[in-house]
């Protein structure tokens, strides 16, 4: 007889984070770039995405509107230039996803991690993975461009537990070599940033 063996959570989540570390390693990283705007060090900016659902889809006559890849890189991307384009010269731009920015976890079916519900996808996940990046990437690059410093929060969802480690891993090390970039790299489900006496507090889906 034949037992399989298996690992507890904790030690999943360990073995996760040394593969994505690993992964990590051979990431090019971005390049310091010359702030060269005008920045007022009393304010703080929020930029906050919430439940995008990168990676779903939607028909109109089903649902009233569509959603797909396309629309959904083209609407986030278009979001963030018109909201940094309107925003105060802050000195720090706080990008805040709050989670569910991806749709679904798995590589073999999309279904939501815990329950296992069946969802509507857009294609393969490595499209939904390659467009989330690219969304990120362009919004970093905008938020860096409007503001001295930037602060990246990227939450975890009930839709994206896993994405959201890879995620924080993937862009922390990207922007390793860039000072003016912060990325909030917790394990913890609860975020809290503070600027000056403001304090923000953060979970999936709230901003308080």
């Amino acid at each position: 007889q034949w037992v399989k063996s298996a690992l507890d959570n904790e030690q999943w989540e360990a073995v996760k984070r040394a593969a994505l570390a690993a992964l990590a390693e051979e990431l090019p990283r971005v390049k310091p770039s010359p702030f060269k705007g005008h920045a007022v060090e009393a304010l703080a900016t929020v930029y906050t995405l919430t439940d995008s659902h990168v990676g779903m889809l939607a028909w109109g006559e089903e649902t009233g509107e569509d959603w797909d890849l396309k629309i959904a890189e083209a609407t986030l991307v278009g979001c963030f230039e018109q909201m940094v384009l309107a925003s105060p010269p802050a000195a720090v731009g706080f990008v805040n996803q709050l989670g569910d920015y991806l749709h679904y976890d798995s590589a073999i079916s999309p279904v939501t991690p815990t329950n296992q519900h069946v969802l509507d996808a857009d294609g393969r996940m490595p499209k939904m993975v390659r467009t989330a990046i690219r969304v990120l990437r362009r919004v970093v690059d905008l938020a860096l461009q409007k503001h001295e410093r930037v602060v990246l929060l990227l939450a975890e969802g009930n839709h994206d537990i896993a994405g959201s480690v890879w995620l924080r891993a993937m862009f922390s090390a990207l922007y390793e070599a860039e000072p003016r970039v912060t990325v909030i790299d917790s394990e913890m489900p609860y975020y809290a940033y503070q600027h000056g006496r403001t304090m923000l507090a953060f979970h999936h889906g709230h901003l308080k």
